[in-house]
């Protein structure tokens, strides 16, 4: 299909899509709360997203232009106990991004509603995500919405 401009395929990842998929999440780390990650924690993001890739705990959709990773989205997909008000089936969409010059032509739309198409084939109650000023209008359109609840987390302090 053609995105703005561009010839592109978006397609499900697969588990050699490991490397450039951790390259599209330091795109979006780099772009959105990190000026400079270190350098150390790409290997073994790869070797984890494989093995989950794998293992089919999580799941990955890309855009490639002219056969080259352009733009990319992952999403954790797990069961939790079911509630009143649904069978407690969630997904975590997260690390989406673009390449700087790929920008503003679609593929992040193109690759978060693959992802949602695949979220929902496997019939997932609930799916959430975190989205930047920039990215919210897209998320919008989409079908999300805020939620109610603010996020909280606590880290581990060894």
């Amino acid at each position: 299909p053609r995105v703005r401009g561009v010839t592109t395929t978006v397609r499900d990842a697969t588990p050699d899509d490991a490397r450039p998929l951790v390259r599209i999440r330091e795109v979006m780390i780099l772009s959105t709360w990190v000026e400079q990650p270190s350098s150390t924690w790409q290997e073994p993001a790869t070797e984890e997203l494989r093995r989950q890739l794998e293992s089919g705990s999580m799941i990955g959709v890309l855009a490639e232009v002219d056969g080259e990773v352009a733009s990319g989205a992952l999403a954790r997909v797990w069961q939790q106990l079911p509630g009143p008000d649904d069978d407690g089936s969630r997904a975590w969409i997260f690390s989406v991004a673009t390449e700087e010059p790929m920008r503003r032509r679609g593929l992040a739309r193109a690759v978060v509603s693959r992802m949602v198409e695949r979220i929902d084939a496997l019939g997932v109650a609930r799916i959430d995500l975190t989205a930047s000023p920039e990215g919210g209008p897209l998320y919008e359109s989409l079908g999300f919405a805020v939620a109610e609840t603010p996020l909280m987390r606590r880290r581990h302090r060894a």
